[in-house]
């Protein structure tokens, strides 16, 4: 028989392994949209998600890279082609034409929603 912490710890692996592979389902929803996401263009898209309408240069901010580094995830980001074949964000001229505001496409939407499903059951 396990003594009482014995059996505490094999209850919390038990849930670490529950939280992980929630997040495994999380990274595969991911890399299914681009199998080549890296982690930083995962969180421009998680970004524009959070504020639709985000300049080039405000994500830039938000994300601690350059500028070109965002345009460059943008671009990739808006030339993805998901199981579905849609890209996963649009970009349009903001409220003067030397600015360009970025937003989700309907199948960035659906993508952004199983993330955070897989969030919500991880418990975050």
């Amino acid at each position: 028989m396990f003594s009482l912490a014995k059996r505490k710890a094999i209850s919390m692996q038990q849930q670490d392994r529950v939280r992980v592979t929630h997040l495994i389902h999380l990274m595969e929803d991911l890399k299914a949209a681009d199998p080549h996401m890296p982690l930083t263009k995962a969180l421009a898209l998680l970004r524009i998600a959070a504020t639709p309408g985000i300049g080039i240069t405000e994500l830039a901010k938000a994300s601690g890279t350059s500028v070109a580094s965002a345009s460059r995830h943008i671009q990739s980001l808006g030339s993805a082609k998901t199981p579905g074949g849609a890209p996963l964000v649009v970009s349009g001229y903001g409220r003067d034409a030397r600015t360009k505001a970025v937003l989700l496409t309907e199948e960035g939407r659906r993508l952004v929603n199983r993330v955070a499903e897989s969030l919500e059951k991880l418990g975050a």
